[in-house]
C-alpha cells in the first residue's frame, strides 16, 4: 500500500522531481520579491497560487488514498491544483525572465507584447493540465479555432486597429512628447 506521500508524488506528474520543484519555486519567488520591488504584487500572487495548488494535491492525494483515483472528483482537483502550480510558475518565469534576463541584456519588450506571450503560456498550461488528466483536448482545440475565426471575422477593424496599435508599440516610432502634425 502506498503512503500519502506517494499519492502526492502521484498527484502532481512531478514524480520524485515533485519537492524540488516546489523549492526551486520558493527559492526562485523569494529571490525575485527581494530583487523587483515592482513585481511584488505578482510574485506575491503566484507564490499564493503555488501554495493553493499544494493544498488542492494534498487534498487530491487524500482521496487517491481512499481508494477513490478513479473519481471525476479526483481527476478535477488534481487538473485544478496542476493548473494553479502552472499559472504560479508562468507568473514567476515571466518575471525572471522578462524583468531579470531580458533587463540584463538591455531588452525591454513592450507591455502588450509581455501580456500576449503570459496569454499565450496560460492557453499552453491550462490545455497541458487537461491532457496531463486524459481529458481529450482535440474536440476542445478544434471548438476554440471555430469560435477564434468567427470572433476574428466579426471584429476584423477592432482587431485591426489592435493590431496597427501593437506595431506602433513594437516598433516605438512614437514616445511620449513627441509631437504629431496633421494636415
Amino acid at each position: 500500500s502506498m503512503t500519502f506521500w506517494q499519492y502526492l508524488q502521484q498527484s502532481s506528474h512531478a514524480g520524485n522531481a515533485f519537492v524540488w520543484v516546489a523549492l526551486l519555486f520558493f527559492a526562485v519567488s523569494f529571490v525575485l520579491f527581494a530583487l523587483l520591488p515592482g513585481e511584488r504584487m505578482r510574485i506575491r500572487t503566484a507564490i499564493l497560487l503555488f501554495v493553493l495548488s499544494l493544498i488542492g494535491l494534498a487534498i487530491a492525494a487524500g482521496i487517491g488514498r481512499e481508494g477513490h483515483q478513479d473519481s471525476s472528483f479526483y481527476r478535477w482537483t488534481v487538473w485544478a491544483a496542476l493548473l494553479l502550480q502552472g499559472i504560479a510558475l508562468v507568473g514567476v518565469a515571466s518575471s525572471l525572465i522578462f524583468d531579470i534576463l531580458l533587463a540584463a541584456i538591455r531588452l525591454r519588450p513592450p507591455r502588450i507584447m509581455r501580456d500576449l506571450i503570459l496569454a499565450f503560456a496560460y492557453i499552453v498550461v491550462a490545455i497541458t493540465s487537461l491532457s496531463i488528466i486524459k481529458v481529450d483536448v482535440t474536440g476542445i482545440v478544434a471548438t476554440s479555432a471555430v469560435i477564434t475565426a468567427v470572433i476574428g471575422l466579426s471584429f476584423q477593424d477592432t482587431l485591426g486597429n489592435m493590431m496597427g496599435g501593437m506595431a506602433l508599440q513594437m516598433e516605438r516610432a512614437i514616445a511620449v512628447g513627441d509631437w504629431i502634425r496633421i494636415n
